[in-house]
Parts: C-alpha cells; structure tokens; sequence
C-alpha cells in the first residue's frame, strides 16, 4: 500500500496528514486539484489556485441536483441511497469536494488521484507560472531580436 504525505494546510495547522492513495481524504480536509483561474492566458494573468474542502460522502449537498435526487435531499435518504449502491457492488471512486468560486459555493466530484494538498497545488502552480514567464520572457527577445536582424538587413 503507497501512502503519500497530505499535509493540512489550515492557518496555524502543522501536523501533517497522511492518507492511502486508495482511500479517500477525511472530510473536512482542504484540497487542490490544478485548478488554476487564466491559466490559459498570459502569465501575468493567472491567479492563485482555488482550494476546496472534501466532503463526507453521504453530504447532501454532494447530492443536490444529481440524478438520484433532483432537489436537496436529508441525509438518511443519501445513506440509503448509499446502502443501495452498495448492496449492487457500484462503488463510488470519486471524492465530493467543496469549491469556493469567488463566492459561489459548487461542489464536484474529483478523482482522489487528482487531489492535493493546497501547498502542493500552490507550490506547482508557483513553478509553472515561473517557467511560463521565462518562456514568455525569451519569447519577447527572440522577437526583438528577430526584428532588429530584419531591420538590419534591410537598412543594408
């Protein structure tokens, strides 16, 4: 079994989590999974990566709005909605998460394989806006001096 660190990242929280990459993060437990605002645009523009909270599995507001329940449904109907499942051997391998879009509260339903923590989210995230500066920086001189080797030849 491959265990992997999952720190909390909570202000003033420094004990480190650890979860099996088979099992799903306790709920409560705040997560990123590379969802990165403008990470399509220049660099300048991105914005730091959401975070989200996971939640319990029978939480109704995993369940408002799906299939099974079309409004917000009572926990007990969530659990046996669950046992059902269960009782047909159809596990559920996603994890319910929380995400905070600027206020707009939605929940999704992620692969545990995608999740992080948030320093680790952030911590990529850090790199590959670095690297995309860099790129973006060396871009705008090799332009630069593409045009002035074209201005070059042909002033000559």
């Amino acid at each position: 079994m491959m265990r992997q660190p999952f720190k909390d990242s909570r202000v003033g929280a420094s004990r480190a989590l650890t979860f099996d990459v088979a099992e799903r993060p306790a709920p409560g437990t705040p997560v990123g999974a590379g969802r990165w605002p403008y990470v399509a645009a220049h660099p300048d523009a991105w914005l730091r990566p959401w975070a989200g909270v996971v939640l319990a599995q029978d939480d109704p507001r995993a369940w408002t709005g799906t299939i099974a329940f079309s409004g917000r449904p009572k926990r007990s109907a969530v659990r046996d909605h669950l046992d059902d499942l269960a009782k047909r051997g159809c596990p559920i391998e996603a994890v319910p998460v929380l995400w905070d879009f600027d206020g707009d509260q939605v929940v999704r339903w992620e692969s545990r394989h995608k999740l992080v923590t948030v320093a680790e989210d952030v911590s990529s995230w850090t790199h590959k806006r670095a690297a995309a500066l860099l790129a973006e920086e060396q871009r705008r001189k090799g332009c630069a001096s593409t045009a002035m080797r074209d201005q070059h030849l042909q002033a000559a």
